[in-house]
């Protein structure tokens, strides 16, 4: 990693590149009057911090990968929230949001008898039991004037109380020794969601900072945290009727009555309700 990271940076201890992205990411340094974005790197915490303007992010690395040399540097952002990280050399690192320190994350999910499962795309699971998993990722929470290089101490979290298809529906977890507070928003728990609508030709964009997921044509949907490991008969019979060579079904129905649309999303193994966002 220390490698990939000094082709990135090119031997500094930071790298400041355009921002790409004609979504968030980018719309964060128009508002201020920038268009770029610093990256460093931290190796206590193997944590990457990203300053767009004012604002402050933690994010982990995913994977690298070669690109032409000659490609534009700078930042992008996938459908499903990732954010590529394109430097000088032609090595392209992905990256995701993450706990600001993922030691004592993990330690605090272990105290609770749930070991989590990271996931390609930086989100994560976990196996409440045997018929029902959480799936959630870290938001992009910026963290502003907190000191991101401190430990975080013991970690603790907070349940949501309000609808769970509400924007700022989430748990949150507080470090005691830094005090960052960072969120935990849902997540498609299906490693083949974004990949079926995009075999379909839908566009969509993910906001990891809400956990809502753009579908253009059809709407914003909010994933639940809660998947069924256990299908119904129903649910089966629609997943075997609907899903074709996919591998993954989408089915339409108000499922909490508030006359919003919103999605089961059924696969061969799971089931997991996308709530319609007005």
């Amino acid at each position: 990693m220390q490698q990939i990271l000094n082709a990135i940076l090119g031997g500094s201890e930071s790298l400041t590149v355009p921002v790409l992205s004609d979504g968030r990411i980018g719309g964060i340094n128009t508002a201020e009057g920038d268009t770029t974005a610093e990256i460093s790197f931290n190796a206590d915490l193997q944590r990457y911090t990203v300053r767009f303007g004012s604002e402050v992010y933690v994010a982990q690395a995913l994977s690298a990968k070669a690109v032409p040399e000659g490609l534009t540097a700078g930042l992008s952002m996938l459908a499903d929230g990732r954010v590529v990280l394109v430097g000088d050399a032609g090595v392209a690192i992905e990256m995701a949001p993450a706990p600001q320190d993922i030691y004592y994350f993990t330690a605090a999910v272990d105290a609770q008898n749930f070991t989590p499962e990271y996931r390609d795309d930086g989100s994560f699971s976990l196996a409440l039991s045997d018929s029902e998993s959480f799936s959630g990722t870290f938001a992009y929470d910026n963290l502003g004037s907190a000191n991101v290089t401190e430990s975080c101490g013991s970690a603790s979290f907070t349940a949501p109380t309000i609808a769970p298809n509400a924007p700022a529906y989430g748990f949150v977890m507080t470090c005691s020794e830094s005090g960052i507070s960072q969120n935990i928003v849902p997540f498609p728990a299906q490693s083949n969601f974004f990949s079926a609508l995009a075999s379909l030709d839908i566009g969509v964009s993910t906001d990891r900072n809400t956990g809502i997921v753009t579908v253009s044509g059809f709407g914003m949907f909010k994933p639940s945290f809660f998947v069924s490991n256990n299908r119904t008969d129903a649910e089966a019979s629609y997943y075997t009727t609907n899903s074709g060579n996919l591998g993954i079904a989408f089915q339409g129905m108000d499922v909490n009555a508030d006359g919003v649309l919103d999605v089961k999303v059924i696969t061969e193994s799971n089931v997991q309700i996308l709530y319609g966002v007005q």
